[in-house]
């Protein structure tokens, strides 16, 4: 654990502060949902647990507390043996063969299907240029929220699944399906 934070910091408080457990058994003061966890089973208690995961058609992924990602399940087209390294990852969206994360500058990397197959509709090759705020990988594409809202989609455009997304700003989420994409906005619309 971590204890109360920084121990360079003083925290003068009547109450315990939220997001701080008690009993310096969290991992993470930052982030209330971090806990401590043993990930090989030997009964020793070695990681601080995971920020985000996601499950696709045949595999998983998720980003541990360092911002590292690991994926398991099928690995057919690669979408879990090439996952990308670095430890500066936020968000990751599992899709049909591919899967897309999120860093901390706000820059997508996508993986999986490899160039030539069948299935490859740009959904990994095209991947845009940040920043971003959010991803997610559907089917055969992509779609992301850039800083003030605005969808951006690619890969696979049937049924006019990218072309077709809003050109408003203002939205608050968007999530990639199989062959449709949804958004909120800032209107609850």
């Amino acid at each position: 654990g971590d204890s109360y934070g920084d121990s360079n910091s003083a925290v003068v408080a009547c109450d315990q502060p939220t997001g701080y457990v008690a009993d310096d058994s969290d991992c993470n003061d930052a982030n209330a949902q971090l806990f401590p966890y043993d990930s090989d089973g030997n009964g020793a208690v070695d990681t601080c647990g995971w920020q985000a995961m996601d499950s696709g058609r045949n595999h998983s992924c998720a980003i541990d507390s360092a911002g590292s990602i690991t994926c398991w399940g099928k690995d057919n087209y690669g979408q879990v043996s090439n996952t990308p390294t670095g430890s500066d990852f936020v968000v990751v969206s599992a899709g049909w063969t591919h899967s897309c994360a999120l860093d901390t500058a706000g820059d997508i990397e996508c993986w999986g299907i490899e160039t030539g197959n069948g299935y490859d509709k740009g959904q990994v090759t095209d991947t845009p240029s940040g920043p971003f705020a959010a991803v997610s990988a559907g089917w055969t594409h992509t779609c992301a929220l850039n800083g003030t809202g605005e969808i951006e989609c690619w890969g696979d455009d049937y049924d006019l699944r990218c072309s077709d997304a809003p050109t408003n700003s203002g939205n608050t989420v968007v999530s990639a399906g199989n062959i449709q994409s949804c958004s909120l906005n800032s209107n609850s619309n």
